[in-house]
């Protein structure tokens, strides 16, 4: 499964919500501060565009109904808007939560000599390993570690071609000569 795919828990149920009560999704998902405001905002521009379109038609010019309208609007289509970059951050903040989790865990089973452990570590991570720096320095560490030396050179050599910096240039070039691919 995809790192990025999981859904947030109670995304549904704040995506319907917020359809029905613009912002109240936000409160939901964890944003009361930006949920309060939309809600505030969405609730008096439509009672206002309410007042002046059906109860007192009369005492506004159509102008002012129609901007009180495209700002109740607004306000509806913005809380849609704002609840996907919600669940978005959500999203990226329970995959960098995991990245490192899985990365620590690589680390201590690396140091405590459990080459497979590791490996198994990033098993989660594995879709990263391709664009992903330090996913790919592990998961060679963790292949030079198991002994497989076809892919652990397969995956140094990999990891140079992600190394555009050079920060772990001194261990590629040791780790590659020592597997006999340079």
């Amino acid at each position: 499964m995809p790192l990025g795919s999981e859904t947030v828990p109670g995304e549904r149920r704040a995506a319907a919500l917020n359809l029905l009560v613009p912002g109240a999704g936000l409160i939901l998902l964890g944003a009361p501060t930006s949920g309060v405001l939309v809600v505030l905002a969405a609730s008096a521009s439509a009672t206002l565009a309410l007042l002046a379109s059906l109860l007192f038609p009369l005492d506004f010019s159509p102008n002012v109904r129609a901007l009180l309208i495209g700002i109740a609007g607004g306000c509806y289509v913005g809380a849609q808007v704002r609840l996907g970059q919600r669940v978005r951050s959500v999203r990226d903040q329970a995959a960098a939560r995991l990245r490192r989790e899985q990365l620590a865990l690589c680390q201590d089973r690396l140091n405590a000599g459990d080459a497979a452990g590791a490996l198994a570590a990033l098993a989660p991570l594995e879709e990263l390993a391709a664009v992903d720096v330090v996913v790919a320095y592990r998961l060679a560490q963790a292949r030079t570690a198991l002994g497989d030396a076809n892919r652990a050179r397969a995956a140094w050599q990999h990891l140079r071609t992600l190394d555009t910096h050079g920060l772990y240039r001194a261990q590629i070039r040791a780790h590659l000569k020592r597997l006999g691919a340079e």
